[in-house]
């Protein structure tokens, strides 16, 4: 059975992808500082930061998969930034080192990333040609993130930067969850002016897309994690209000959500700007989304809870 290991595998999305590579065959093994008890796979603890006995996890094993870093939803303070930055950097930078001095590496290394490098124009189509040209604070975190794990020279290990947008899925945390929070109480509206772009991706489609790239033979560099097609904050509310059955919801100005941000120690910019991509390589390879249409994508997250 084919060994991958997860680099903070006990989050959200590592859950999901290690739920759904167990069902596949593989054999998920997590990197943890936190081991948790009843865990279905087999945990190992590490600093994240450092290399030390963990990476003896890394000889034969098919894939190491790097998820680990600090939510990005907590408000953005000069403090909590550093972190965010130091908790994907270290981690990273740690595997890289473990893999340089493996005697059996993995044939991959998919570490992860955001679409938020890329700028969002109305006129441009951010796939992976794109230039990495965003301006903001994440763009800039997403930069450091793929030049600290495509600086190692690895001849044996294929890197895939995974360029991933919103991961709608049964996660408290998420925009998703928080705005159907808000849908129940008829709060719900339009967010600033509701033109700004949502690229975002089902967590089913996620997992199948990580599942997908492992099966290619020849892949490296940046792939886009994201569903195909436009969509804009105010079809994202309406589709969230229809799903929770509230056919109403009061518009937020910005200056709300910046307020209301401050309150909860949210960043209120991730619902107030715009972020775009396009899965080009995902597209041009056959993978099949099953997700397109984010009412359907929202409904069974909030709805059927059939999803991953």
């Amino acid at each position: 059975m084919a060994q991958i290991v997860l680099a903070g595998g006990n989050g959200f999305l590592g859950k999901a992808l290690a739920a759904h590579l167990a069902a596949k065959g593989y054999e998920p093994v997590i990197l943890t500082r936190k081991p948790k008890a009843g865990s279905t796979f087999k945990q190992i603890v590490w600093d994240g930061a450092t290399v030390g006995p963990w990476a003896k996890a890394l000889e034969g094993a098919f894939a190491v998969i790097n998820l680990a870093g600090a939510s990005v939803s907590k408000r953005h303070t000069n403090t909590y930034r550093q972190q965010i930055l130091s908790s994907r950097l270290l981690p990273t930078q740690a595997l890289g080192n473990a893999l340089t001095q493996s005697l059996n590496p993995p044939q991959w290394w998919l570490n992860a990333s955001g679409i938020n490098i890329y700028s969002c124009t109305s006129c441009r189509i951010n796939d992976e040609q794109a230039p990495t040209d965003g301006t903001d604070f994440l763009a800039e975190v997403c930069r450091q993130w793929e030049w600290a794990a495509s600086s190692f020279k690895l001849p044996h290990t294929r890197l895939v930067l995974l360029r991933t947008a919103l991961v709608f899925g049964r996660d408290r945390n998420s925009v998703l969850s928080q705005t159907a929070a808000l849908a129940r109480w008829g709060l719900a509206g339009t967010i600033g002016k509701g033109t700004q772009q949502m690229a975002w991706i089902h967590v089913a489609d996620y997992v199948a897309a990580v599942a997908f790239i492992l099966e290619q033979t020849q892949w490296e560099g940046p792939v886009n994690v994201v569903a195909p097609g436009k969509l804009t904050n105010a079809v994202f509310s309406r589709a969230v209000r229809r799903a929770v059955g509230m056919p109403i919801g009061l518009p937020a100005w910005s200056w709300m959500v910046r307020v209301g941000g401050w309150i909860l120690d949210r960043e209120a910019e991730l619902l107030l700007a715009s972020t775009c991509a396009v899965p080009r390589r995902l597209l041009d390879a056959g993978f099949a989304f099953r997700f397109c249409d984010v009412e359907a994508a929202v409904a069974d997250v909030l709805q059927n809870q059939s999803s991953v």
